[in-house]
């Protein structure tokens, strides 16, 4: 398969340009707005890049792919092959036993001596971070306009805002302080405890949603819904590559994105890749039909919905009508970073209106600012189950860690991947 970008100044005329070079049949795999940041808007305008691809089918092609997926079967067969059973002599059946459970006594205790050891070295890292920062920040502090007379409140203060984080926000998270201690009682330790333990509680931890626990009778279904061009497809091909690979579980993917050019072949590809087949709803009284038909033979069904437009009241009855035919399912709202919260408000209040959800936030690695996550979940009550950073397949993705989003927020942490 031959894959190469296509830029212009909008999407038709991106995806003619791979349509000339690759003619009728290119697969679109990836359609992205770029925006100039800062000063550049000056000089460049924006513009939309399409990915696109084209499949060979030679003998020879189909000869490696044949071998790509014996080697990935053979590599998930040898993951999960148990070790070799030994038989012991009579008599000796319970032999090693206690050993065993001492053993696994003891590194339970190690773990936990980990878990320890690792939280007190993040918070020495976390206030050691703040002291360098609160030396360079008191001379800038003294001429500006302050809201807070504390030095470190200002600091933190700042810095919430400039990561995205509402006014008010960031007051009552601050304000949380000066409830359980006095103005002049604070001090570094204090800040980073209370302020990031708030956090942490706003943004909802959550367990992984894909989880096998025990035996059932027939595969969950998710489905994953929100605007055009927030990556919904990628991210369905990042998790199906991990449920498949990495968790072993059975997979059916269904979509139900036949509006949008190659959207089909573009899941299909993803499909090929995996060894799985994957089933187009043209409309909406078929689905059940193909979930039935995964249902039992599955552990999890992924369905992709064709981008919809919160402000189109025709697009939002479309989806709703859509979901209603799958009353059982979970749906996963994807929502991109480097929209603007005003309007990811909009979209996530619209949805509301039609199902329940939970959130996955993709292009982090796009985004300047992480603050819309916190100030949704505040406002919503909404719990984040991904966050995804980059088009890497499978591994720019990862279940969302209220820690790192924290450490993020207050300027002290690293990538959230």
């Amino acid at each position: 398969m031959t894959i190469k970008r296509f830029e212009a100044g909008n999407e038709e005329a991106a995806i003619k340009l791979a349509q000339t070079e690759f003619g009728e049949d290119a697969l679109i795999l990836k359609v992205r707005s770029k925006n100039p940041k800062w000063f550049l808007r000056l000089f460049k305008k924006p513009s939309v890049e399409v990915t696109a691809a084209i499949k060979e089918t030679s003998p020879e092609e189909e000869k490696q792919s044949e071998l790509f997926n014996a080697i990935m079967l053979k590599q998930r067969e040898s993951e999960d092959k148990p070790e070799e059973d030994y038989i012991l002599p009579p008599g000796f059946e319970g032999l090693g036993q206690k050993e065993a459970e001492n053993e696994s006594e003891l590194e339970s205790q190690r773990k936990k001596i980990e878990e320890l050891e690792s939280k007190i070295n993040d918070t020495e890292f976390l206030l050691s971070k703040v002291t360098s920062r609160l030396t360079i920040a008191n001379r800038q502090l003294k001429d500006k306009d302050r809201k807070y007379e504390n030095n470190v409140l200002q600091l933190f203060y700042e810095t919430l805002l400039s990561q995205g984080v509402a006014d008010y926000i960031a007051d009552e998270l601050l304000n949380e302080v000066l409830n359980q201690v006095s103005e002049d009682e604070i001090n570094i330790n204090l800040i980073v405890k209370i302020v990031y333990n708030s956090i942490i509680g706003i943004l909802h931890p959550t367990e992984e949603p894909f989880d096998k626990k025990g035996s059932k009778k027939e595969a969950k279904v998710f489905a994953f819904i929100g605007p055009t061009g927030v990556g919904k497809t990628t991210t369905i091909a990042k998790l199906a590559s991990i449920l498949i690979l990495k968790k072993n579980l059975k997979l059916g993917l269904v979509t139900a994105d036949t509006y949008r050019i190659a959207a089909v072949e573009q899941l299909r590809t993803y499909g090929d890749i995996l060894g799985i087949e994957v089933d187009a709803v043209y409309k909406h009284e078929e689905l059940p039909k193909f979930v039935n038909k995964h249902k039992k033979v599955t552990d999890v069904i992924l369905l992709d919905t064709a981008g919809r437009s919160h402000k189109n009241s025709e697009n939002m009855k479309d989806i709703a009508d859509l979901l209603s035919t799958i009353p059982k399912s979970d749906k996963l709202l994807v929502l991109s970073l480097t929209t603007k919260y005003e309007t990811l408000m909009e979209v996530v209040k619209a949805y509301s209106d039609i199902t329940d959800f939970n959130l996955i936030f993709t292009k982090a690695d796009e985004s300047e600012e992480l603050g819309s996550i916190l100030n949704i979940c505040y406002l919503t009550g909404k719990k984040v189950s991904y966050i995804t950073a980059g088009q890497n397949v499978p591994e720019d993705i990862e279940l969302a860690k209220p820690e790192k989003i924290a450490k993020s927020l207050l300027g002290l942490g690293g990538d959230l991947l």
